[in-house]
């Protein structure tokens, strides 16, 4: 069987899977249809991350493609939570932002290009070194950047209204596509427990929404 074969069946038996067992009908709304960069990569209704303090007349705002992650073996009041979410769609970027200060996010890993192979997989949710820039109520203040071989490390200051400025960290992995995330954790793993991180955005994931390593191209 051909890689395209075999990603075809992988495809069709994990789809048949998330069917059978958990329902996904907020993403299918025809009012959050274009909130989804992939049709049928969608959040389970029952994790997915509802956005607060938005407008209940406006149909499906309170909806975002991401999903909070616990592992069972991570239990308790200490327990970790992660969220796992798209890449960025310029439709949706105020609705990331919103999302991560909702969720108290002070830790981003990014593990895709804005480009790759051609083809878009995120758009750039963030302004340029020194600058800042708003979306929607936040505002966003990109402090520094520094680069290895792995990753390049950003530092942001988001603030919303008169609130205190929150310090986020924005690690974006710039291997090349298709390259096994496990094969560069520890690198991250060792650094992010340094700056103590609660929750993780994944601003760009893999079919099924609950694998965060492996191989994150979405397949054909």
């Amino acid at each position: 069987m051909g890689k395209a074969g075999f990603w075809e069946e992988f495809e069709s038996l994990q789809q048949q899977e998330c069917k059978q067992l958990y329902s996904r009908k907020e993403g299918q709304k025809p009012e959050n249809r274009n909130k989804n960069r992939y049709k049928n990569i969608l959040p389970f209704d029952h994790t997915r991350v509802i956005l607060r303090d938005t407008d209940p007349g406006i149909p499906g705002s309170d909806y975002i493609n991401a999903n909070l992650i616990t592992s069972e073996e991570d239990v308790g009041v200490e327990a970790k939570t992660y969220i796992a979410t798209q890449g960025c769609l310029p439709s949706n970027i105020a609705d990331f932002w919103w999302m991560v200060w909702q969720e108290n996010t002070r830790v981003i890993v990014m593990t895709t290009k804005e480009v790759e192979r051609s083809k878009n997989k995120c758009c750039r949710y963030w302004p340029e070194e020194g600058s800042s820039k708003e979306y929607g109520r936040m505002t966003l203040r990109n402090v520094s950047e520094n680069s290895n071989n792995d990753y390049i490390l950003r530092e942001f200051l988001v603030s919303k209204d008169d609130q205190p400025e929150r310090k986020i960290y924005h690690y974006h992995f710039t291997f090349p596509p298709g390259r096994a995330v496990r094969d560069r954790l520890p690198c991250f793993v060792n650094e992010s427990y340094a700056v103590g991180d609660i929750e993780v955005v994944f601003p760009e994931f893999t079919q099924g929404q609950i694998r965060v390593v492996g191989d994150l191209e979405t397949p054909e």
